[in-house]
């Protein structure tokens, strides 16, 4: 047996106290000089260290060990995502066998057999309440790299607490899995003027579903929107805490903008400050609500649409989150520019838009338009908008003269000119001239009960002929 070493404590003349322990070979190595109040505490820590070598029973540092000490060290380093990592680090690591094998015996090997027992486990989804339910599929190859990912951040902090010479796990590759997409919907506009206008649908969520769907917020972006982040007056929202850590603004939707002025004057217990949209109880949201709940409204509304609720290996049914997708398709297929979507989206890369060219070709075929505005496809928003004016005639000349300037636009009568750019026209009297420079555009023929105008300018005629 081992015979025990000493630990002396030596009074020095300038008052501290020196701590010695004896080595094997019978010489005694100063572990440093404390003050009285300390010497005996580390004398005692000494003796423990040494009792506990002799015996063999001191703690081998593991994964599990120091599983609390990385995690909160991750957690204040501001790492994000770091707090719901807690729940798949204990699901595959510290139920695995590679929690318990001491650092001073892990090798690239244990790493390497923790890998494929990982990619053999089938999917385990946890429902409220603990009730777990295994699914017919296995881990995908995105989740074993994160995993892997972080076993070896986890080991780095063990290189760095000095609990491990190397990281063994940065011999052991990653999976090179095929990442298979699947194919996603969004909300047509049909369908959207439905979902809102069905008075079953509380008026909160009707209100966020038709924001997200206009405006291509995240949701977690919108239920942290605030009232001081808006300015109706000038149509504008600032957007300073968001997923991405880049501040954006931009200007709102006009049909958004009156609708949610018109939101602000129902009655809510709400003050300068509060978050805008709220639960049916009147509070802040605690969690996102549920897709079940969403296609509970959908089906509430009389929408059948079989693509929104079916879910198969190759195609994933309708979620809330895909009302931003909704946005971005429907934005592109209408000729909106790239930056022009970014600019309210937070997307940060080309590729992200690009993956929505495909549905807006598809959109832009089937000629599916815009959706209506979000102050006319609620009704209860209805009573509370302001009355917009109308525009007068100087407004409608200055509309028709511009119109008719560009090329594309030249033949097609005036009424319809004026429909397509949206000017409310006065129906009586109607306009009987319309001044155009030096040219007069005169009503000189109505079919069918309506108006149109007719240029009395000469057709154009091309250089070289007619003559």
């Amino acid at each position: 047996m081992t015979a025990h070493r000493r630990v002396l404590v030596e009074p020095q003349p300038s008052g501290r106290v020196r701590v010695r322990v004896e080595r094997p070979d019978g010489a005694f190595r100063s572990v440093g000089a404390f003050p009285p109040t300390e010497a005996d505490n580390v004398a005692e820590h000494m003796r423990e260290l040494l009792h506990a070598s002799t015996t063999g029973t001191r703690e081998r540092p593991t994964l599990r060990s120091v599983t609390e000490r990385w995690q909160t060290s991750r957690e204040l380093s501001g790492v994000k995502r770091a707090a719901g990592e807690i729940g798949r680090w204990a699901l595959h690591v510290l139920a695995d066998l590679i929690a318990d094998i001491p650092f001073d015996s892990l090798t690239a090997r244990h790493v390497r057999d923790w890998r494929k027992r990982v990619e053999r486990k089938m999917v385990e989804k946890v429902f409220r309440g603990g009730k777990r339910k295994v699914l017919p599929r296995k881990l995908s190859p995105k989740t074993v790299k994160e995993m892997l990912q972080l076993v070896r951040s986890c080991l780095d902090f063990a290189v760095e607490e000095e609990l491990l010479p190397r990281n063994v796990a940065r011999d052991v590759k990653a999976p090179r899995g095929h990442k298979r997409h699947k194919a996603k919907t969004f909300l047509r506009p049909e369908h959207d003027t439905q979902l809102l206008r069905c008075a079953d649908v509380p008026l909160c969520l009707r209100l966020m579903y038709g924001f997200l769907a206009r405006e291509g917020m995240r949701i977690s972006e919108a239920f942290a929107l605030e009232r001081s982040d808006l300015d109706l007056d000038a149509g504008t929202v600032n957007l300073d805490e968001n997923k991405t850590d880049d501040p954006r603004s931009w200007k709102l939707d006009l049909g958004v903008v009156r609708a949610l002025r018109a939101w602000l004057k129902l009655p809510r217990k709400a003050g300068d400050g509060d978050r805008l949209f709220v639960n049916t109880q009147g509070l802040p949201w605690s969690s996102l609500p549920k897709v079940s709940d969403f296609h509970q409204h959908l089906r509430a509304a009389g929408v059948e649409f079989a693509e929104y609720f079916e879910t198969t290996p190759a195609r994933l049914h309708l979620r809330i989150h895909d009302l931003r997708a909704t946005f971005v398709t429907l934005a592109l297929a209408a000729g909106e520019s790239e930056t022009w979507v970014t600019d309210r989206t937070g997307h940060r890369s080309h590729a992200m838009v690009q993956a929505y060219r495909r549905r807006a070709r598809m959109a832009a075929e089937l000629r599916l338009g815009k959706l209506a505005p979000l102050d006319h496809a609620i009704p209860e928003l209805r009573a509370h908008v302001e009355p917009q004016p109308t525009a007068g005639g100087g407004v409608i000349r200055s509309v028709i003269r511009s119109a008719r300037n560009s090329a594309p636009h030249r033949g097609i009568p005036v009424a319809l000119l004026t429909r397509r750019s949206g000017v409310r026209v006065p129906l009586d009297p109607p306009l009987a001239t319309i001044q155009r420079g030096a040219s007069a555009w005169r009503s000189i023929r109505g079919t069918g009960g309506g108006r149109r105008f007719v240029s009395s300018r000469p057709p154009l005629r091309r250089a070289g002929k007619f003559r």
